[in-house]
């Protein structure tokens, strides 16, 4: 069985490597690779700061991967283009964009997108879960991190102005959880895979 853990940055990612399995291959979300003391991590997911946000951890990783419209952003809000200075990472771009056709966050509105061909990509870490479910062909993938609430994880990278537009502190991470818990249950049907979350009363 081919499995992964996706580290998002939740307030339980400090926990991730208790949840992490031995035979896991490793994926974050942004700048979460701290939350690990693996050496390696497989997959990054970001889409923003690329520099900003990677500077300290990007020598662990082995692929970037990140939507196509905001790899040619500059910086400081981009940056994609100052990590080819890392020789041994590998960048990935993926398309999410169907004309005219916006993607719309319930079950209806995925399997619409799904079968265009596009990935998934509401927010980035729903974006991460189809792209492994689909091109990573993963039969489990864990997940740490997702958890709703106002906060993420201490020590993570937060742009504040991101913070702020994004309307953390009004509850958009409660909503992000929900999409993404609708989300796999497509994922799951389609692909034939099998997500599990962390659970802080079980692992």
């Amino acid at each position: 069985m081919k499995s992964i853990c996706v580290i998002a940055k939740g307030p339980s990612a400090v926990h991730a490597d208790k949840f992490i399995d031995q035979n896991d291959d490793v994926a974050v979300i942004n700048d979460a690779s701290i939350f690990t003391k693996r050496d390696r991590v497989d997959y990054c997911f970001i889409t923003h700061n690329y520099y900003t946000t990677l500077r300290g951890t990007v020598h662990k990783i082995r692929n970037i991967v990140t939507v196509a419209k905001n790899a040619k952003e500059k910086a400081p809000v981009g940056g994609f283009d100052l990590l080819d200075e890392v020789a041994d990472v590998n960048k990935i771009v993926y398309e999410h964009l169907v004309e005219d056709h916006p993607l719309q966050p319930h079950r209806d509105g995925f399997i619409r997108h799904i079968g265009a061909g596009k990935i998934c990509h509401h927010h980035t870490s729903a974006a991460a879960l189809h792209w492994l479910a689909k091109h990573g062909k993963y039969n489990l993938i864990r997940v740490i991190g997702i958890d709703g609430g106002t906060e993420y994880a201490p020590g993570s990278y937060v742009n504040q102005p991101t913070y702020v537009k994004l309307g953390i502190k009004e509850g958009t991470l409660d909503k992000w959880k929900e999409i993404v818990l609708e989300l796999v249950k497509v994922l799951e049907d389609i692909y034939d895979c099998k997500f599990e979350f962390y659970n802080s009363s079980k692992n």
